[in-house]
């Protein structure tokens, strides 16, 4: 599907595409995802995660460290 995102017709250039995994639960202001017009990043980081979710994921997946550059490898 990705692959193919340019050709559906009339999409706008702001539009945001979630996969099948993401679940929206409130409403987000479009300044999580475009700044000037221009789309972030993944990994940016405008919103600082919190939460009692990802503090129990934090200490056990590298993964998530290394997205927030916790090892410096970005």
């Amino acid at each position: 599907m990705e692959a193919n995102l340019h050709l559906i017709p009339n999409l706008s250039d702001m539009f945001i595409y979630f996969n099948d995994d993401m679940l929206v639960l409130k409403p987000i202001k479009i300044e999580r995802y475009f700044q000037d017009g221009k789309p972030l990043d993944f990994i940016h980081q405008s919103i600082p995660r919190k939460g009692f979710l990802y503090k129990l994921i934090r200490s056990n997946e590298v993964f998530v460290d290394i997205m927030n550059n916790e090892y410096k490898y970005l």
